[in-house]
């Protein structure tokens, strides 16, 4: 089982509405930033290998493809997503952008790791609650934090459609996951910050 990434299904700045699953693949370009160019050229690099095996050498690989990862943290800093909510909390940045996102909370990363041990083999899987706007991830900030003074930026009231949708089908029948409210993932991250 690989950690990769649904920045190798949809690309982050995704314009076309349309729908993703776990069969599509981003193809990155000469201005595709080093982090979704490595997690594609990585996951692809995987795939490559097992494919170019004699028969008889062949083993089972599966992917599990997280979206932006929440929850509580087990340390301080590092992961880009602690980054980004620690900027929005402190007030560096604007609570919304342009953007959709895949969320999920990494107590349902973790254990869709496990359940791919015992799934389907040679498969991707999207790790995902669900895709948002990613204002909506500035609200519930606001919503649940604004009141103890933190500087968050105001979002708009009105809430932008997600640019895109993503079939979770697979996911679901296949792992078996019900995964946890995005809200509650949020709140957990910013609680375990502060």
């Amino acid at each position: 089982v690989i950690t990769s990434s649904m920045l190798t299904v949809i690309p982050m700045m995704q314009k076309e509405h349309k729908t993703f699953g776990p069969d599509d693949w981003f193809e990155p370009t000469a201005e595709t930033e080093a982090y979704t160019k490595s997690k594609v050229l990585a996951e692809k690099s995987a795939w490559d290998f097992v494919n170019s095996l004699p028969a008889e050498d062949k083993f089972e690989l599966v992917t599990v493809l997280p979206g932006l990862v929440i929850g509580p943290l087990i340390h301080g800093d590092g992961c880009s997503s602690q980054k980004l909510i620690t900027n929005i909390v402190t007030g560096k940045i604007p609570g919304y952008y342009p953007i959709s996102l895949q969320i999920v909370d990494v107590r349902d990363v973790a254990k869709a790791h496990l359940l791919a041990l015992y799934a389907p083999a040679n498969k991707r899987y999207i790790c995902s609650a669900g895709t948002i706007p990613a204002v909506y991830m500035g609200k519930v900030i606001t919503d649940n934090f604004g009141k103890f003074g933190y500087p968050i930026p105001a979002v708009p009231e009105v809430l932008p459609a997600t640019a895109y949708d993503v079939d979770y089908t697979r996911t679901k029948e296949e792992l078996k996951i019900d995964f946890r409210p995005i809200d509650s993932g949020i709140v957990d991250m910013v609680y375990s910050l502060i």
